[in-house]
């Protein structure tokens, strides 16, 4: 708590009384801009555009979060305990990956720094506002990235792909991403009482998203969201038992709907918007042609043909078919993956380079598709065990939260979030800050989790503003 005091005393709150003169409106945008700013930067990273040094990245990421964080600070903040379970495993862990970055490699103080400082210090100060409107302003900015996303890839990628992954070069990363997309927009829905614009542009997106982490096929993607939502819906039908029908038809029984009107109709959404887009560019390029001097004309390449839902189905059903296959097969290799990457896990990390080759899959891999093995490999055995750990009280936690604060918005979200992280976290490597937005999600909605006696402020002028 010491710490805590001279942070406020000295930094924070300085800061904060430059902040408490701009209006409640230019903070909240200031806050969606630095987020969106990430982004952004997610997206160029996604697509393969993002600068070779990850150092640049990981400053940009931080500048982006320190604007997110600025733009919520109170002119004044008073110090508050964290929780000491989870801040044992949660420092813990970030300890030894410090340890790990000053002995063995370098690259990971960047998880020492989010671990120790970053992460912590935006839950202090989130800590001090309404955090339902935290929890908006967050869900509010992943489905404006959302609405990006689906523009850029309406206009650009064109579906050709029996596994589609929109801007991403990768299936499951597109898949991680909307996985997040479906938990805000789900949160959304769930705590509408009313069935205005706002209410079905959620529900449409909500379909529509479905209908995508489809199209990637990705596993990992479906069964994170296919969790999410039924274990968020059991949960939420379970807060809301004293009109569990009216729930049930007015919250869930929608987005079921949305998603079986979305998922066979989404394709040919998007097979329009590109044939719109061609027929735009051929114009264009027509009236171009006229205008300028004739030039040597090259083959043409044959495009892909475009194919509608049942492309989708066929794949689905050849990546879920069991026939003939053993475990590892059907993981993937993961089961090989892990077994590998298991066997050069040492107490504190390790300095030797990452890489090894997995018989099974005839080809060396980089990271263990698992993130807490990941963090074991990395930054040693006992920071494996504590971020573990964490995780599990987090989880319970996340449903303590949803329960004890049923009548809070936004009160499902961590559930939510976790659910869908923790699919996508033992199928994948999410170790990297900034790299996976599910991954910075997830722990930004710790926040009430690891300070669980903040209480709500009086409404102030940032919480006031109109949602």
């Amino acid at each position: 708590m010491t710490a805590q005091k001279l942070l406020i005393q000295y930094m924070l709150n300085p800061l904060g009384g430059i902040m408490g003169r701009l209006s409640p409106r230019a903070r909240d945008r200031g806050f969606l801009l630095g987020g969106l700013g990430m982004f952004l930067m997610f997206f160029l990273n996604g697509m393969g555009l993002a600068p070779s040094r990850y150092l640049i990245s990981f400053a940009a990421g931080c500048l982006c979060m320190g604007v997110m964080i600025l733009c919520a600070l109170p002119e004044t903040l008073r110090p508050l305990p964290f929780d000491r379970l989870l801040s044992v495993c949660w420092f813990g862990a970030g300890l030894f990956m410090l340890f790990a970055g000053l002995r063995y490699n370098t690259d990971n103080l960047s998880d020492a720094i989010m671990f120790l400082a970053a992460y912590p210090v935006a839950w202090l100060v989130w800590c001090q506002r309404d955090i339902g409107h935290i929890f908006h302003l967050l869900s509010k900015l992943c489905i404006l990235s959302f609405l990006l996303f689906l523009a850029v890839s309406l206009l650009f990628f064109p579906i050709t792909e029996k596994q589609y992954p929109g801007l991403f070069t990768n299936v499951n990363s597109a898949a991680m991403y909307l996985s997040l997309v479906f938990c805000c927009l789900l949160a959304e829905l769930f705590q509408a009482r009313r069935f205005g614009v706002r209410f079905w542009g959620d529900l449409a997106l909500t379909g529509v998203t479905a209908a995508m982490v489809f199209y990637t096929n990705s596993r990992t993607g479906q069964l994170a969201v296919l969790s999410a939502f039924f274990f968020g819906t059991a949960l939420y039908l379970y807060t809301q038992r004293r009109e569990l029908v009216k729930r049930l038809l007015v919250n869930v029984l929608p987005v079921v709907l949305s998603a079986l009107l979305f998922l066979p109709t989404t394709v040919y959404l998007f097979q329009g918007a590109s044939a719109v887009s061609k027929t735009v560019s051929e114009t264009v390029s027509g009236l171009l042609t006229e205008k300028l001097p004739s030039s040597p004309t090259s083959p043409e390449s044959t495009p892909s043909s475009p194919h509608g839902i049942q492309g989708f189905l066929e794949t689905n059903e050849q990546k879920t078919s069991t026939e003939g296959k053993n475990l590892d097969k059907v993981s993937t290799g993961r089961l090989s993956i892990w077994k590998e990457f298991a066997k050069h896990v040492r107490l504190f990390g390790t300095d030797e380079p990452v890489h090894y080759y997995i018989e099974s899959r005839g080809q060396y891999y980089s990271t263990a598709h698992n993130t807490p093995l990941e963090y074991a490999i990395h930054s040693g055995l006992f920071c494996g065990i504590l971020y573990v750990l964490f995780n599990l009280l987090a989880g319970l936690k996340a449903i303590w939260y949803a329960l004890r604060h049923s009548e809070k918005q936004y009160s499902l979200l961590p559930f939510l979030i976790t659910v869908a992280f923790g699919v996508c976290s033992m199928l994948g490597s999410l170790k990297t800050p900034f790299t996976y937005m599910i991954s910075m999600y997830y722990f930004f909605v710790q926040a009430p989790l690891m300070i669980p006696s903040a209480q709500t402020p009086p409404a102030d002028n940032f919480s006031a503003v109109t949602k």
